[in-house]
């Protein structure tokens, strides 16, 4: 006997917008099992859904919310940027960051591994790939959860494509109410100025080394052009980050400084007057890496005297206490993901065959 009816033929139909029969069959394959049919489906190539999760999804938008010390962020792409705008793609946006919010899912997977509406969460998925007409893929998401002393916030640009969560560990629930808006404004940031990482403690050597090396050799190139042309040449830095300037290397950095200064005969009474400025941009022109890559380390956009980290901590003592960004994902359509060219002839040939 099947271990299916007339009503789970009418669901995956539903679902998949394959046949019928196709439909029946696929629950005969799969003894009834609904995630099993639609497998089954998709490995046949059969039905809307079933074709359509086969295209590539590049295009889509991000979700946030955010409410108290918790926030949650979402990625889900389809295919092209119209259906994106479209109020039943919205309508699953907001239905998906809501589930992972009240349900504190804390990536893709768990929202993808979880129960929506008391069924799997990729069968509503499959449904809504089939009533929007086009692949749809939950593909990240990122959760924070923090408590009274975390000030917390987000923010997703205008056009949807790309968003940000935040949080900052304050030393009380009256500094993280204060800081609040501010982690709204280092949001903003992040999401204009595309920060890849928290601090330059983050970085892996090899990349730095590698990087280094990168930029020396580009820069060599560009004042090879500069001399021909006569221009005044670009100064090639020893170091880009602060991870590779060792208490050694600053200790040299004075030393030369030092010698700078004795050599434009500046009394040595007044180096102590000069140093720490003269050392400031040392550091400064020497981690450059960090000044493009690190959130913190990046000049605040609405005050570019202050690096975000100073910003906040400015902030933060007005408020009467302290503050420190712990962690932050910046999430934007599409990153990473390589779309295949498709041959349009090629494929009409197809279809015509």
């Amino acid at each position: 006997m099947a271990n299916f009816g007339p009503k789970d033929i009418k669901k995956l139909r539903e679902m998949t917008d394959a046949g019928m029969m196709d439909c029946k069959k696929a629950l005969t394959e799969a003894d009834g099992d609904m995630d099993k049919a639609v497998e089954w489906l998709r490995d046949q190539g059969m039905g809307a859904a079933a074709k359509k999760a086969s295209k590539t999804a590049a295009e889509g938008a991000i979700g946030v919310k955010v409410e108290g010390p918790k926030a949650v962020i979402v990625e889900i792409n389809s295919q092209t940027d119209f259906v994106a705008q479209n109020d039943k793609f919205k309508s699953l946006m907001s239905t998906v960051v809501e589930h992972a919010f009240s349900n504190e899912l804390p990536n893709a997977e768990a929202i993808n591994a979880s129960e929506i509406d008391g069924q799997p969460f990729a069968e509503y998925l499959s449904l809504q790939i089939a009533t929007i007409g086009e692949n749809l893929v939950v593909r990240r998401a990122a959760l924070i959860v923090g408590d009274e002393n975390t000030a917390v916030n987000g923010y997703v640009h205008s056009n949807g494509q790309n968003g940000v969560i935040i949080e900052a560990k304050c030393d009380s629930a009256a500094t993280a109410e204060a800081m609040t808006p501010v982690m709204r404004e280092v949001a903003m940031h992040a999401a204009a100025m595309s920060p890849s990482t928290l601090s330059y403690k983050d970085f892996d050597p090899a990349f730095v080394a590698e990087e280094t090396q990168g930029r020396i050799v580009a820069i060599e190139k560009e004042n090879e052009e500069l001399r021909r042309l006569g221009k005044t040449e670009k100064n090639i830095p020893q170091y880009i980050s602060m991870s590779q300037l060792t208490d050694e290397v600053l200790a040299a950095a004075e030393e030369a400084l030092k010698a700078e200064l004795k050599a434009e005969g500046k009394p040595e009474k007044i180096w102590d007057k000069i140093l720490p400025g003269k050392l400031a941009r040392f550091i400064s022109d020497n981690t450059t890496l960090d000044q493009e890559q690190c959130l913190l380390d990046q000049k605040f956009v609405m005050d570019d005297s202050k690096t975000v980290a100073e910003y906040v901590a400015e902030k933060a003592k007005a408020a009467g206490g302290t503050a420190e960004i712990v962690s932050f994902t910046r999430l934007e359509v599409g990153e990473g993901i390589e779309v295949e060219e498709e041959d349009f002839a090629a494929e009409v040939a197809k279809q015509m065959a």
